[in-house]
């Protein structure tokens, strides 16, 4: 997958595609939620293998609608994590979404 498929595919899924950054053999991700019951997403560093967390947190008390929304975006983040330990990062490019020219235009 191209840093702009995973773009398309971050988007898709209600996320957005923030920063690719190539250290060496190394490859970092980052992804911003674009909804408030979308969890933020982590990548494992003790892990030698392209593994994520999810992150939980308490929203308090939540009406059946939110829990619904919250049910939603728990999902949506399992399946962004999912295409995210598919991929082969080396075969991503550096990318930052302040720099990207279809973006400023």
């Amino acid at each position: 997958m191209t840093t702009k498929e995973l773009k398309q595919k971050a988007k898709e899924n209600g996320y957005t595609l923030i920063e690719v950054q190539k250290w060496g053999d190394s490859t970092d991700v980052v992804l911003r939620p674009n909804a408030y019951y979308k969890p933020k997403l982590y990548p494992e560093r003790i892990s030698e293998k392209n593994s994520w967390t999810i992150a939980t947190t308490t929203y308090g008390s939540l009406t059946v609608n939110e829990v619904e929304d919250l049910i939603k975006g728990l999902r949506l983040g399992q399946k962004m994590v999912g295409i995210l330990e598919a991929l082969d990062l080396s075969e991503l490019e550096a990318y930052y979404i302040g720099h990207d020219k279809e973006e400023l235009r």
